[in-house]
């Protein structure tokens, strides 16, 4: 699908005539929306892994969190505003990555026309957008036609929906503690299977203290399974504290791994703190992609060179757990 947008956007502007700029514009929000996708497929990839995690961790009494990065919270709240617009049911929607290429091809596809005029100024031929008697843009028919292909091929693909609903609606809101930076959320309701656009926040609670109430939620063994994003990943604690009802041991599921060793450690360290009856068990989480493996061998190294973290010994660096996810060696450069 990609390849075919990409093939595209290369005849439309030859089509429409735009120069040097109409493409690095279509290109960059091109290669933009391309990583947006791919992180985002890549990451429901992860989901079964993961449900299938917890469910074990959650039979051998142990607490479960899982941490990611983006929520498509913003993505959402443009679709559930266009929905009511148009009329159409939230049941309607297509929270899966599809409406990223969707909508990159609806809002990024080159279709105005251009034509070449000299600049005065310098003397070089530049484009300038053709206009109408009224002074509105052109936009070239054909170039409209295969914007309205790509949009009507797309609609056959099959992808799966945003993980974190996924999560949420899999073990229920009640089981969930959701730690991350979004108001509203998107819950099924399993006996009728409708889909309600709610406030993450219950009845009497303020949203900026809706992640504390989670927390305490979660620590006080009311809710065994927390998902924390980038949002959360700092002031909130979530270790087997000796001061917490929950003294279970944490299980910490990595389905998206941060951007930089610094943020993953970061979010590492909501699970794995002082004062703690038993330290965390770490799961990292990537498929069998070269680019993702690269990434968490980083991330695992980084980590084998903080002992105090997985053994609670400084000298203890060279640790089992987390070289198996290490090739950074000289084995594995070999």
């Amino acid at each position: 699908a990609w390849q075919a947008v990409l093939r595209n956007i290369d005849e439309a502007l030859l089509i429409t005539n735009g120069g040097r700029r109409a493409r690095a514009t279509a290109l960059n929000r091109f290669w933009g929306d391309h990583q947006r996708f791919f992180r985002q497929v890549i990451c429901a990839f992860k989901v079964p892994a993961v449900i299938a995690e917890t469910e074990a961790a959650l039979g051998e009494s142990k607490s479960i969190v899982i941490s990611l990065v983006g929520t498509g919270e913003a993505r959402t709240r443009e679709q559930v505003a266009k929905a009511a617009a148009n009329g159409a049911t939230l049941e309607d929607l297509d929270f899966s990555p599809r409406e990223v290429i969707a909508a990159m091809v609806d809002r990024g596809f080159p279709t105005t026309l251009y034509q070449d005029v000299t600049d005065p100024a310098t003397g070089k031929t530049i484009q300038v957008p053709v206009r109408d008697g009224e002074g509105n843009l052109v936009q070239s028919k054909e170039a409209l036609r295969m914007k309205q292909e790509l949009i009507d091929g797309l609609s056959a693909l099959e992808l799966p929906e945003n993980p974190l609903d996924q999560l949420v609606n899999h073990f229920g809101e009640r089981n969930v503690a959701e730690l991350t930076g979004r108001t509203r959320r998107l819950i099924r309701d399993l006996r009728t299977g409708h889909i309600q656009y709610k406030k993450r926040a219950p009845e009497g609670v303020a949203m900026d203290r809706i992640n504390l109430y989670e927390m305490e939620q979660f620590q006080s063994g009311k809710k065994r399974v927390a998902i924390i994003s980038d949002a959360a990943s700092t002031g909130i604690s979530l270790h087997a504290s000796n001061r917490a009802e929950n003294q279970q041991r944490r299980v910490h599921i990595t389905l998206e791994l941060g951007w930089s060793a610094d943020k993953q450690m970061q979010t590492f360290g909501r699970t794995h703190r002082s004062d703690q009856a038993v330290p965390p068990e770490y799961v990292l989480l990537s498929t069998e992609l070269g680019g993702e493996k690269r990434f968490s061998s980083t991330i695992a190294r980084r980590l084998g060179s903080l002992g105090a973290l997985t053994k609670g010994d400084r000298g203890a660096a060279d640790n089992g757990d987390l070289a198996k996810y290490n090739f950074e060696t000289e084995e594995g450069r070999a």
